[in-house]
């Protein structure tokens, strides 16, 4: 067999680290271009489509459609090992079938095998596009927002929602504690800026006016700490908020520590996703 001296070896740990950067780009290294795209529609195209089912705000996920979601994800999981021992092997194949030999010295391949672990951890592809970058993972830990969330229940944070838009009452929002920026609270936005809130009679009275809108009937608020109880309403300077947790008998919110700068929210809550028998949109 004559050998092209053009052709140049394929080093697999290369082809392997092309491949944690970009799904398909170690393929292209090796020229293999169709199976480089085969592998991208797979993991980028596939992967991109499943994130935005997930995060979608108005998508519903029920119970059947949460495990399938789950065998999808399963699927990508294992397509990912899978396109790095595949890439690793082309290469391997590329060298045999041209009968080239390895040239990296044991140095080099040291250091790309350095590179590897680092990509397995932090991709700069990320920094470029990453369907996650405005939305955050929480637990709810106690029942203060009780029948809305309960303990357990994991939900998805719009980080940029009030970049360009003002919170409006009914949302749900994720807020540093005044008291303790170290904590992260959730509770919902019932007062605005410039209205004056009162609490008795187990609701809510804004400007006066029993508030009937944004705020479900059937949660009830209690009258109690120092802010806008019974008898002494309160008015919400500029910028602020008034929050409470759904769960009134049971939860540290505005009624007790005032009220909330607008600096301090993070981001709305806006989906359940697990447990899949409570995932679907936040009302």
């Amino acid at each position: 067999m004559k050998i092209d001296k053009n052709i140049k070896v394929k080093e697999p740990l290369i082809a392997v680290a092309f491949s944690l950067l970009l799904p398909g780009l170690g393929h292209v290294y090796i020229g293999d271009i169709k199976r480089g795209l085969y592998w991208f529609a797979i993991l980028v195209i596939g992967g991109h489509a499943f994130a935005q089912y997930l995060i979608h705000p108005a998508t519903p996920l029920s119970f059947i459609i949460g495990y399938v979601l789950m065998l999808f994800l399963a699927f990508l999981v294992i397509s990912s090992i899978s396109l790095l021992i595949d890439v690793y092997r082309c290469a391997k194949r590329f060298n045999a079938k041209h009968r080239l030999k390895r040239s990296l010295s044991a140095w080099r391949r040291m250091k790309i095998i350095g590179l590897i672990v680092i990509l397995l951890f932090f991709n700069p592809i990320e920094f470029i596009y990453n369907p996650f970058a405005n939305q955050k993972a929480y637990k709810i830990p106690t029942g203060s927002m009780s029948p809305t969330f309960i303990p357990g229940d994991r939900i998805f944070v719009n980080l940029s929602q009030f970049k360009n838009k003002t919170p409006q009452r009914g949302d749900i929002v994720v807020f540093e504690f005044p008291d303790d920026p170290r904590f992260d609270f959730i509770q919902r936005i019932v007062g605005l800026p410039g209205e004056t809130l009162e609490i008795k009679n187990n609701r809510i009275f804004i400007n006066d006016i029993i508030l009937k809108d944004s705020l479900s009937p059937d949660i009830l608020y209690f009258s109690r700490g120092s802010f806008g109880i019974k008898g002494n309403p309160i008015l919400i300077p500029e910028d602020n908020y008034f929050v409470l947790g759904d769960n009134s008998a049971n939860s540290r919110d505005s009624r007790y520590w005032g009220f909330l700068h607008k600096n301090n929210i993070k981001g709305k809550a806006y989906k359940i996703y697990w447990p899949l028998s409570r995932a679907g949109p936040i009302k």
